[in-house]
């Protein structure tokens, strides 16, 4: 659904560790039981994922650190 980049003056607990920006993701997928975001490093090309966490009606939330959008 969306994705949105975030920044705080104090140290956040992310998916993938504690920062202070990042990017946040929300989709909607209503009946799955697992939501997962794949995040691809560039200099590596090494894939990770992070499940994502429910919330109402169907939409899936997450926060990461030291992302971007390509």
């Amino acid at each position: 659904v969306d994705s949105t980049p975030w920044e705080s003056v104090e140290v956040f607990k992310a998916a993938n560790g504690k920062c202070t920006n990042g990017y946040s993701f929300r989709t909607w997928a209503p009946g799955a039981l697992t939501v997962n975001l794949w995040v691809r490093k560039t200099e590596t090309g090494k894939s990770q994922h992070y499940s994502m966490v429910e919330q109402d009606y169907g939409y899936w939330f997450i926060s990461v650190c030291d992302v971007s959008i390509n």
